[in-house]
């Protein structure tokens, strides 16, 4: 058997998991195709693994091995070529794919094929998935008691931002006071979003992604008209939101909004609130070979691989693959900060600067 006589196809190089039910699982289907001059008569095993690089540190997330039925099909109207259909089941907990850095630091997957003293493999990627139409909203609401107006404030937008099929996101705000004094008065709301990226518990990068400002001239019409703010979320720099232990990127929206009149400050409130960027946002790995610059040891031989995509090289398999999984999802515990006397995330310099056509 040579080295192009064994191949593993996917139906796709990115998957899907459901963010919607993280204790449940998704699904990995392909085939294997086998050109050989006799029926294939040898048994295939499957393994699944997936790590965590940090540096010079790796860490298993996952390592599955399946073993497959013999239920080889011989291809119509092409001799000698034989395929075996698989379908793998995967935690939707598991930690999405990323790449964080020029440095390899990252989550990486790869699928590979044993079959007698052959090995081949394949990167796979995997990406949290929500269907824009049922992620749930949040509204938060409250007054601004110490604002000589007591204004009144409902802000609204989606737990979680997904971007498979577009790259905006979006806030609405409501606003009103039933001072008589409120009349005149003009609110600039700016909102930005911010990515961390977080190794072993440290803070080692920050972001903004997107700052956008909306200057409303007159705020309590926007109590029966909310204003409706969208914006764009395709910064280069962009990772989709991980939880995870060791490595994990997050994302909060950051609110700003002054109250003024006649160029005087009524009231300052700052919001800021974690939130989810899910979708698949990496590039392929086919078309990008750094993301598989992890280093990938079979269990079956503790030979390290190295990480051409789709190569072939000879292993010393055993006649069993132990499967374990140490699959350690870190769920970060959200926690909503809003406050209206913290020090104001943005300078009424900066806030102006955004919007030069600014007059009270």
């Amino acid at each position: 058997m040579t080295s192009d006589s064994l191949h593993i196809h996917l139906d796709q190089d990115v998957f899907a998991l459901d963010g919607f039910r993280p204790n449940a699982s998704s699904q990995i289907k392909g085939y294997i195709q086998l050109y050989s001059e006799s029926f294939p008569t040898w048994n295939i095993q499957i393994q699944l693994v997936g790590k965590e690089q940090i540096e010079n540190t790796t860490r298993v997330i996952i390592d599955d091995t399946f073993h497959l039925p013999m239920n080889w099909i011989a291809v119509a109207n092409d001799k000698n070529v034989y395929r075996l259909p698989f379908m793998l089941t995967v935690p939707n907990n598991i930690p999405i794919s990323c790449q964080v850095n020029h440095n390899g630091n990252g989550i990486y997957y790869i699928i590979q094929v044993y079959s007698k003293q052959m090995v081949i493999r394949q990167p796979i990627q995997f990406y949290k998935s929500f269907h824009n139409d049922t992620i749930p909203r949040r509204v938060f609401w409250g007054i601004a008691k110490q604002s000589i107006n007591k204004w009144q404030y409902e802000l609204e937008f989606p737990n979680a931002f997904d971007l498979t099929n577009a790259n905006t996101g979006y806030l609405s705000i409501r606003l009103r006071s039933n001072s008589k004094s409120s009349a005149g008065y003009h609110c600039l709301v700016t909102c930005q979003i911010t990515q961390t990226v977080h190794t072993n518990g440290f803070k080692n990068q920050q972001k903004v992604l997107m700052t956008t400002s909306e200057l409303l001239r007159q705020p309590n019409t926007t109590w029966i008209e909310p204003c409706h703010i969208e914006f764009e979320l395709g910064h280069p720099m962009l990772l989709p939101t991980v939880h995870n232990q060791g490595l994990s990127v997050l994302h909060s929206m950051q609110i700003t909004c002054l109250f003024t009149k006649h160029g005087e400050s009524d009231c300052i409130l700052n919001f800021d609130f974690p939130l989810d960027i899910s979708g698949f946002i990496c590039p392929s790995p086919s078309s990008t070979p750094t993301v598989l610059s992890a280093s990938f040891t079979t269990n079956a031989s503790n030979t390290t691989i190295d990480d051409k995509p789709s190569s072939v090289s000879s292993i010393s398999c055993s006649n069993s693959i132990i499967t374990s999984s140490n699959i350690q999802p870190y769920q970060m515990q959200k926690q909503e900060q809003q406050t209206e006397t913290i020090k104001p995330n943005f300078t009424l310099k900066s806030i102006f600067a955004a919007i030069p056509f600014f007059k009270f």
